[in-house]
């Protein structure tokens, strides 16, 4: 930041000393942002550095858009990248300026050319690119996301034999009161055909790194490879109503069961939320995902989620604090002899280290949150109850083990998410609006699965 207001803004890299030109207040003379080296830029290129190594990138064609001053694209040329930058017309004179000045210093030529996101890119052939570069872009009040997303797809997509390239992005969080632009950007991505997951920040450089900084690495996967579980659409004959007293009916093909504690208890665990529905109704529309699986839900409350899952033939543990087992475990007895799967009831408090029970039984397929994540104090307990559950049974050969949350909007997920994705793959689901027995509008319901990093 002590550079945010001058004319030169120097960066060593690679044995250089660099140092690009910007220009201040860009906005008020028609360049945009992009006039400036930000800090987010700054990450980016030394994550090049320290990821590829001095000419550990010789070879390889890399673009930059939304280039700016060119910094990152001229980091990476800087490491022997065959590079390009692009951006809008009036930025080339000075992604040109810094590119001599690269050269002067004994780096290779760069490209410099125009290029508006989603339009023509047939001045940029051969595509793809073996990497693309995307720093601090999104920006929804002043740039759309959709447009970016395209051009991500259109130069870093396989074209024929050619295999597809990364994209690395760099992204500086900003308060947005009712949008979350890293949300959108990562259901766009997803829906385009990359898988995307979050560099831990112990991989960033070790002194160019910041807490509110993330670099996000972006792989092509294909529409279906991306969706590594689909959900798929909601059953028409999944039937839930509220009947004399607390009792809910939930019938699904030929099962009927019947759920006490649903409407009048007197903790959050003793209510049917939104949450509990939507993931019910997941698991009946691809019930093929379950069977068989070995599934945990944390926050178990009344046992829909649980009893669901056991009924499509999951071996399931349910877990809740032990205020709320009495009902749990009354809901769970109530499947018999007939249920196809079992259901087993522990008492679990994420603030208290994981039970024995759990820890030294054998790894889950799934773990299930529902509308876990109520109030901004619970998120890192619950948080690392998750991060523990998952690495039960890893040196199991081909068990992997997924986390599926779905959680009414609410900040408290927002501040989840940002900590999931630093030890998580997050691809998010989407949202659905669910019809609530004991609640006159419907909620609105998000969806995600975690995968751990590899």
């Amino acid at each position: 930041q002590r550079f945010a207001h001058a004319e030169e803004y120097p960066m060593e890299l690679a044995g250089l000393q660099l140092s690009f030109r910007q220009l201040e207040n860009g906005e008020l003379s028609g360049l945009g942002t992009g006039a400036t080296v930000w800090p987010a830029a700054h990450v980016l290129a030394k994550y090049l550095e320290k990821r590829f190594g001095r000419e550990g990138l010789r070879g390889r064609r890399v673009v930059e858009i939304g280039a700016g001053t060119g910094a990152v694209g001229l980091a990476a040329a800087a490491l022997g990248a065959e590079a390009t930058l692009s951006d809008q017309e009036q930025l080339a004179f000075l992604m040109q300026e810094n590119a001599a000045r690269l050269e002067a210093v004994g780096a290779p030529s760069v490209t410099v050319c125009s290029y508006d996101w989603g339009g023509d890119d047939a001045h940029l052939d051969p595509l793809p690119f073996d990497l693309v570069l995307v720093s601090d872009c999104i920006l929804p009040k002043l740039y759309a996301i959709e447009p970016l997303v395209e051009a991500l797809q259109a130069l870093a997509k396989p074209r024929g034999a050619t295999p597809g390239g990364q994209v690395l992005v760099s992204y500086e969080h900003r308060t947005y009161q009712y949008y979350d632009p890293r949300r959108r950007f990562a259901e766009l991505v997803t829906a385009a055909g990359f898988n995307i997951r979050s560099v831990p920040l112990a991989d960033h450089d070790e002194l160019y790194r910041a807490d509110d900084i993330e670099i996000w690495e972006l792989e092509w996967a294909g529409p279906e490879a991306a969706r590594v579980s689909t959900y798929g659409p909601m059953v028409a004959d999944f039937h839930i109503a509220a009947l004399a007293g607390d009792v809910t009916q939930v019938r699904f093909g030929e099962t009927e069961v019947r759920l006490d504690g649903c409407s009048d208890g007197q903790g959050i665990s003793e209510y049917l939320w939104a949450s509990s529905i939507a993931i019910a109704q997941r698991f009946v529309a691809d019930a093929a995902s379950v069977s068989g699986a070995r599934v945990l839900e944390l926050g178990a409350g009344v046992g829909l989620v649980s009893v669901v899952c056991a009924c499509l033939g999951a071996e399931v543990v349910a877990t809740d604090k032990a205020t709320a087992l009495p009902v749990l475990r009354k809901n769970a007895a109530q499947l018999g002899p007939a249920c196809a799967g079992s259901i087993q009831v522990l008492e679990f408090d994420w603030t208290k280290p994981t039970p024995s029970a759990i820890l030294d039984g054998p790894g889950f397929d799934i773990v299930v949150c529902a509308d876990c994540i109520y109030a901004s104090h619970v998120v890192h307990s619950l948080l690392a109850a998750v991060e523990a559950v998952t690495a039960i049974g890893g040196e199991e050969v081909g068990r992997s083990c997924y986390v599926i949350v779905a959680n009414e909007q609410r900040s408290a997920l927002d501040t989840f998410m940002s900590a999931a994705w630093k030890t998580f793959r997050v691809l998010p689901k989407g949202s659905t609006e669910v019809d609530l027995p004991n609640f006159g509008q419907p909620r609105a319901v998000g969806m995600y699965e975690l995968f751990v990093l590899d």
